[in-house]
Formats: C-alpha cells, sequence, structure tokens
C-alpha cells in the first residue's frame, strides 16, 4: 500500500506560471488517529473548534494558533463572515490555514439542537425528527462544507469516519462520518483532496535488539475501494498527514512519470 518517496534528484521544481489558489482537502478518521494534531502542526492556522477538549491540545501543540469555538449552530457564521472579511480587508493576521474540527461534529450538533429545542416545547414527549427536520440538517451541513471550502484560505476540514454497507453490492466501506445517507457523498464532492487517516503498527529492534512496536500516523489518497478518497496532484497513494507538505508539493508541475507508475501500479513498495 504504502509508497517509497521519490529521489531528491527526480523531485520537480517550482514553476512561475503556477496559479497560488488553496488547498482545500478533507481528512477523516477515527478518534485518536491524529486528525487535531496535524491540523495543530500548520503555522498560521484558524480553528473552528466544535470540540472544547481539544482546545488545550491545540494550545500545547501550537500557542499561536486561533481558536474560534462553536457551541451552537448560530455560532459559525460570524466566525465564517469574520474570516472574509480579514482576508478582504488588507489587513489580514497572515494566517495561511483554516482547520474545521470536525464537520462531523456539527452535524451532530444540528441534530441535537433541534431535539433539545423540541424537548423544550414538549418536555413529557420524546423528540424526534422528521423528514423536514432532516432536509434542514442536510442543507445546513452541506452549507458549510461549502462555505469551508470557500474560505480564502488554505483549508482543512476533519471528519470522524463511519462504516457502512453499499446496498447494490452488499460490500462494507469507510466513509466521513455524517448523518444522513448521501451527505458524505456530497461533502466529499466539495474538496479537491479527500483522505483516510489511520495508524498502522510496525514491529523494529530497540538498541538492544528487542522487538518493539512502532505507530506511525499515515493518510490514504488512493488505491483501496472500501475506503471514500480522491488523490491530489503530485501526492502519492500513501502520505504522511503533513499538510503544508502536503500544499507545497501540489504547487509543483504534474509528475508524469510519478503518475504514470501510480496509474498502472508501477510504483515500489516501501
Amino acid at each position: 500500500m504504502a509508497t517509497k518517496k521519490q529521489d531528491a534528484g527526480n523531485v520537480a521544481t517550482p514553476a512561475e506560471t503556477v496559479s497560488a489558489g488553496y488547498a482545500k482537502i478533507l481528512a477523516y478518521g477515527d478518534s485518536g488517529v491524529g486528525k487535531t494534531t496535524s491540523g495543530a502542526l500548520l503555522d498560521k492556522v484558524h480553528f473552528i473548534l466544535t470540540e472544547s477538549q481539544a482546545e488545550d491540545h491545540i494550545r500545547a501543540i501550537n500557542p499561536n494558533a486561533i481558536i474560534h469555538s462553536v457551541r451552537r449552530v448560530e455560532d459559525i457564521w460570524p466566525i465564517i463572515s469574520y474570516l472574509h472579511e480579514l482576508r478582504a480587508s488588507g489587513h489580514a493576521d497572515g494566517s495561511e490555514w483554516v482547520v474545521m474540527d470536525t464537520l462531523s461534529d456539527f452535524n451532530a450538533l444540528i441534530i441535537n439542537q433541534i431535539l433539545a429545542a423540541k424537548q423544550e416545547k414538549e418536555p413529557d414527549k420524546t423528540p424526534r425528527t422528521n423528514q423536514a427536520d432532516w432536509g434542514y440538517i442536510n442543507s445546513t451541513t452541506i452549507r458549510i462544507g461549502r462555505d469551508i471550502r470557500d474560505l480564502p484560505y488554505n483549508t482543512l476540514c476533519l471528519c470522524l469516519s463511519a462504516r457502512d454497507t453499499n446496498q447494490e453490492t452488499s460490500e462494507r466501506f469507510v466513509r466521513p462520518k455524517f448523518a444522513g445517507k448521501t451527505v458524505h457523498e456530497t461533502i466529499c464532492s466539495l474538496f479537491g483532496v479527500v483522505t483516510y487517516m489511520y495508524r498502522e503498527t510496525f514491529a523494529k529492534l530497540d538498541a538492544d535488539g528487542k522487538p518493539i512496536e512502532k505507530v506511525v500516523r499515515l493518510a490514504m489518497l488512493d488505491g483501496d475501494d472500501h475506503y471514500i478518497s480522491k488523490p491530489g496532484r503530485n501526492l502519492r497513494p500513501v502520505e504522511r498527514p503533513d499538510f503544508a507538505e502536503w500544499w507545497k508539493r501540489m504547487q509543483y508541475p504534474i509528475d508524469v512519470d510519478a503518475l504514470r507508475r501510480s496509474m498502472f501500479g508501477l510504483e515500489e513498495e516501501i
């Protein structure tokens, strides 16, 4: 699955004619695989945070990260407006990245807020969502995904992962986690790169020759059909989740030889 790094002599050099643009990346995976950590390692970053417990972790890694907390659905609109105005004003704070952590939790927040409102209105009844609610839940989740993508910054949208079954083939697959049957498909279509983050354990020997296990964080961009993914320009099928490095390489001209090897299964194993 993993592939060898290209030799330094084969690395392309930047082309002056390549448009700067912005990176638009969606990364999903189970809790604990390093999604928030990878985002916090980005320099000059704004975090739109739905998980209050992650704030201390982010600040410990990156004290300069600017954190915007979202506790209610309506909290997010002023944040998005502020980020647009900051860039348009010409007095931007130098930030290059915006991280949404996580869109899955924001999707759950919409649902919980609807149920809480119903419970408050009719405290003697068990609140349930109806068809109209699901129209709002889905459209609002997709709208936020689109608004995050359209920010004039490099954007990293983080999501949890979910296991699902293809109703036509009965095959199991892994996708970004959202309530709603097809929301993940629309969300994934919004982003230029979609990657599944995971941990892999390798056996190695320590200095005394004793076997130890080493855990590595990886990001799948192409390969296994059981994982939803979308490869990026000049990125290998499996990468380390260094998103700033990805963006640098995505601005290089396309390495046609590497693309040909990847397309026809000629990449060497690590």
